[in-house]
C-alpha cells in the first residue's frame, strides 16, 4: 500500500485513501484504490480497480460527446453555400453556383456508370472505390475533384486562348448558345433549383468549351510542328502531362477544402 492520506471528520469518522498495484494474469499491473474507513473503532476497507474503470468511462463519454456533435452540428446546406467561394484560379474566386454545369455535367456522366453498376441502387456506386491508378479514391470524391480539375482546365485555356488571339467566328458562337440552350432545356428541375442555374450560366459554359477546344486544336498543331511526339491531343487534356507541368503550373489555384468535402455529390441533380 502507497500514498495513504488520512482525513478525520469531527464526528469521529477516520478515513484513509491509499492507492497501489495489483498484478493479474501474466503479471499485468492494474492501479487501484483503496479506502479504510475507521468508525466507532472498527475498519472496514472498500477496493476498487481504477484504471480499467476510468478507461470505460472516458470511452463512454468520448463517444457521447462525439454522438452529441453529430446530432446538434447543423448539417449542411449546400443550397446556403451556392455563392460561397470555394475555388480561386489566379485570385480570381468561383462560387459552386458559377461551377453548376460542371456538376451537372459530372453527375450525369456517372450516373451513367452508376445505373450499370447497380440499376436496383445507383447510389451505391458513389461509395465504391474509383481506381485512378495512383490516385484512387473513393468515386464521390473523385466526381468532385473532377468538377474542380474540368473547371479549372476551361478557364486557364481560355485564358490562354486570349492571349494567343484566338476568338470563335460569330457562326461558332451561334452553335454554342444554341447547344447551350438546348442543354439547359434538359436539367431536371431538381437540378436548376439545387445549383440556382440560369440558361445564361449554362450558355456561357458552351461557349468557353467552344473557344478552348478551338484553341487546343490550334496549339496541338503547333506543338507537333515543334518536334513534340506523341499524342498531343492527350498531353493537352486537362489530366495531360504537357498542359500540367507547362501550362497550369504557371497558375495558381486554391480550393477550401471543408466545402468541397461537405459537397452531397452525387444527390445534387440526380436521384
Amino acid at each position: 500500500m502507497s500514498d495513504v492520506h488520512k482525513i478525520q471528520s469531527k464526528s469521529g469518522v477516520v478515513i484513509r485513501v491509499y492507492k497501489d498495484v495489483l498484478t493479474f494474469g501474466a503479471n499485468k499491473p492494474i492501479l487501484y484504490i483503496g479506502v479504510v474507513v475507521n468508525m466507532a473503532g472498527k475498519s472496514k476497507r472498500f477496493t476498487y480497480v481504477l484504471l480499467p474503470v476510468i478507461i470505460l468511462i472516458v470511452v463512454v463519454a468520448l463517444l457521447g460527446i462525439y454522438a452529441y456533435s453529430r446530432i446538434s452540428k447543423p448539417s449542411y446546406d449546400f443550397n446556403d453555400n451556392l455563392d460561397v467561394t470555394v475555388l480561386s484560379v489566379n485570385d480570381e474566386d468561383v462560387t459552386f453556383r458559377e461551377l453548376g454545369y460542371y456538376i451537372v455535367y459530372v453527375e450525369k456522366t456517372f450516373d451513367q456508370m452508376a445505373r450499370s453498376y447497380n440499376p436496383d441502387n445507383p447510389a451505391d456506386f458513389w461509395k465504391t472505390h474509383f481506381s485512378a491508378g495512383v490516385n484512387s479514391t473513393f468515386t464521390d470524391d473523385y466526381a468532385k475533384s473532377l468538377v474542380r480539375e474540368l473547371y479549372i482546365y476551361d478557364y486557364i485555356m481560355e485564358k490562354e486562348a486570349g492571349t494567343r488571339g484566338v476568338a470563335l467566328t460569330d457562326a461558332e458562337k451561334s452553335a454554342a448558345v444554341k447547344s447551350g440552350e438546348e442543354e439547359y432545356a434538359k436539367i431536371s428541375e431538381k437540378g436548376k433549383t439545387a445549383l440556382g442555374i440560369t440558361n445564361e450560366l449554362v450558355v456561357a459554359y458552351f461557349l468557353r468549351r467552344k473557344l478552348v477546344e478551338k484553341y487546343v486544336n490550334q496549339a496541338a498543331e503547333e506543338i507537333k510542328n515543334n518536334g513534340f511526339q506523341g499524342d498531343v491531343s492527350a498531353q493537352l487534356n486537362y489530366n495531360g502531362e504537357f498542359y500540367l507541368n507547362q501550362i497550369k503550373s504557371r497558375y495558381q489555384v486554391k480550393y477550401d477544402q471543408k466545402q468541397w468535402d461537405n459537397m452531397p455529390m452525387g444527390k445534387i441533380t440526380i436521384n
